[in-house]
């Protein structure tokens, strides 16, 4: 049983404290939430994740169980729309998804059973069409983004 659909506000890596994004998700009984959508300035998260507000002022959070999913986030000064049309099929022949989309960015969410592999060569081809486009993974790399999360390691 759950509390129902909502947005829970999660700080943004490397902004300033307090700075957030509405990220939309299921509010559970015991207090915690299952990400609906992988957000695209969030990062440590990505649609099927389970957190729990360690400080809803700050949108801090803990993740409490990963979902299996990998996301992506795309940034273009150009903007994002040929870039998303382009991708889309691709994305979706991983089974994966478009998760939002604003003027100069993008985020997809793409099931770990793609494998990484795959989504790199989704990523590689990309840059050859548009190689001004910025990607990263989200929910991969630590803060600093080198050292890997590595939960897609645990059993």
């Amino acid at each position: 049983m759950d509390g129902g659909d909502e947005h829970v506000d999660l700080w943004v890596a490397g902004a300033p404290e307090g700075m957030t994004q509405p990220v939309p998700a299921r509010k559970m009984e015991d207090g915690t939430f299952v990400i609906l959508f992988s957000p695209g300035m969030v990062q440590g998260i990505a649609a099927g994740d389970t957190i729990r507000l360690s400080d809803r002022h700050k949108g801090a959070f803990d993740v409490i169980r990963h979902g299996g999913n990998v996301c992506v986030q795309i940034l273009r000064r150009e903007g994002i729309k040929p870039v998303v049309e382009w991708m889309l099929p691709r994305i979706q022949a991983l089974t994966g998804r478009l998760d939002g989309a604003i003027e100069r960015g993008a985020v997809f969410t793409v099931p770990l059973t793609a494998g990484f592999r795959a989504i790199e060569e989704v990523m590689e081809a990309a840059l050859k069409e548009f190689p001004e486009i910025e990607w990263y993974y989200g929910n991969v790399y630590a803060d600093d983004g080198i050292t890997p999360l590595n939960w897609w390691l645990a059993p």
